[in-house]
């Protein structure tokens, strides 16, 4: 054991540690070279956001809105009809966009899930033409349909 602790003794004083650099009295230290202009601007573009980080006490992550609460059932009749497409538009913007709320796929299915958090849910599915499993193919569920929660209204979209 004493010849292990010699041995990295003997490493650590042999190491390859680069000597301080010496400057002459009367001159200054030398400056790292310049940056281009381009990356100049870039480190202080990124500078200021991480300043702010290393000035934060406690919790520092962004903060991100709280989603508001929003009247779900009004959704069923103003996309009954609507193309996809169309109705994913108006979600983005009112739902996602406008009020904080989360998007997320569908987790059986295929589309996407729009929800507060809270119970409110507007979900876009594109549909089964082959029918549900365990039920017949309803006219409903064969198409794209909206659901909306917490009422549990079912609309058809357009084709």
């Amino acid at each position: 054991m004493k010849f292990l602790i010699k041995l990295l003794e003997k490493l650590l004083k042999s190491s390859t540690a680069r000597p301080p650099v010496k400057t002459p009295p009367g001159k200054p230290p030398a400056q790292p070279p310049a940056k281009p202009q381009q990356a100049q601007q870039k480190a202080d573009q990124q500078g200021n956001a991480s300043q702010q980080r290393d000035n934060c006490n406690g919790n520092c992550a962004p903060k991100k809105p709280k989603p508001q609460k929003r009247d779900t059932k009004p959704y069923a009749d103003r996309l009954r009809g609507k193309r996809y497409e169309e109705a994913e538009d108006i979600l983005d913007r009112e739902l996602r966009d406008d009020a904080g709320w989360t998007k997320a796929p569908l987790g059986k299915g295929d589309g996407v899930r729009y929800y507060d958090g809270k119970g409110g849910s507007v979900s876009l599915n594109r549909g089964y033409p082959e029918g549900l499993k365990g039920g017949g193919g309803d006219a409903v569920h064969k198409g794209p349909y909206v659901k909306v929660q917490p009422s549990g209204d079912r609309v058809p979209l357009g084709e």
